[in-house]
């Protein structure tokens, strides 16, 4: 029930840089074999497309174990060994027979592109439509992140929230007009037009744009 199979027709000697991994022809091993309450060890070998041995690091790998006899089940981080190898210790909790779910969540040329559209810079990226109403008053506004300070704010409608933004981040807002103000705000919505257009752009620009595709 594991997602990644092996596969002995793996070549080490081949180059495979820049080469795509493969969720199909990568490898795992299981290291131990636990008792209840003591850590289940796997090793993951990232295998590319071209079926030969990733020598770097990068892929975005998930994790899970399942307890099929219930409904429990752990999950912990992937280690990246920046070599072509990770590894992830989950946790055994129940008695009886269990699963392990290890999914290539991206590999490393589509996660270097989504680093790329989440690199904090003067503007968010991520765009949503506010939804501001005052009686029978509606506007709508376009609303994203903003990360330089107050300063940045100026002449926005700024949403803070120190826990969770930290003190130079906030959720703005386009000011609305026709007398609605900052306090009048009662919804909002993603702008999936932005968004996709602007994944277009930094995917096409990179030469990524089939990893963002079906």
């Amino acid at each position: 029930m594991v997602n990644i199979t092996q596969n002995p027709e793996i070549s080490p000697f081949q180059a495979c840089k820049n080469n795509v991994t493969s969720a199909h022809l990568s490898t795992y091993q299981i290291l131990n074999q636990p008792r209840l309450g003591e850590f289940l060890r796997i090793r993951i070998q990232a295998v590319s497309l071209t079926n030969c041995l990733q020598q770097e690091g990068g892929d975005f790998w998930f994790a899970v174990l399942k307890a099929l006899n219930t409904t429990g089940s752990t999950s912990s981080p992937v280690v990246d060994h920046h070599n072509g190898t990770y590894s992830v210790d989950l946790f055994v909790g129940w008695k009886g027979y269990i699963a392990v779910d290890i999914i290539l969540v991206h590999p490393s040329v589509a996660t270097r592109v989504l680093d790329r559209v989440t690199n904090i810079s003067d503007i968010s990226r991520v765009y949503w439509n506010g939804k501001f109403k005052k009686g029978n008053e509606t506007r709508t506004s376009l609303c994203y992140m903003m990360y330089h300070g107050p300063q940045s704010w100026k002449n926005k409608c700024a949403y803070t929230s120190k826990r969770t933004l930290g003190i130079n981040t906030a959720w703005v807002c386009d000011k609305p007009s026709n007398g609605l103000t900052c306090e009048n705000l009662v919804s909002y919505t993603t702008n999936s037009t932005l968004i996709g257009g602007t994944m277009r752009d930094i995917s096409s620009e990179s030469g990524m744009t089939s990893f963002f595709q079906g």
